[in-house]
């Protein structure tokens, strides 16, 4: 399997060590639509990383969202036990 590069040629994943553990982690990432998140999601596809888009409806009351920012502020992905809730952090 291989990955484009810049000018559009494919790189072995090997070269990539993190591309291995990017396809073996479920990558959650709770998102609303015309937030930043759509940045975040831009990105992940980009990149073909595999992840579960999860829609957080704040206005409803979601309390499990909650539990993973207390701010009430999306986007947060979450990798396994590591939790990143700032678009900025997310897309690096």
């Amino acid at each position: 399997m291989a990955a484009p590069n810049c000018r559009g040629a494919p790189i072995p994943l090997t070269f990539h060590p993190w591309a291995v553990r990017l396809a073996s982690l479920s990558m959650k990432l709770y998102s609303t639509p015309r937030t930043r998140s759509a940045r975040c999601r831009w990105v992940l596809q980009e990149l073909g990383v595999h992840f579960e888009a999860i829609p957080v409806r704040l206005s409803q009351g979601d309390t499990r969202f909650l539990k993973l920012n207390p701010y009430g502020r999306v986007p947060v992905l979450v990798d396994g036990d590591l939790v990143l809730s700032a678009s900025v952090a997310i897309c690096l």
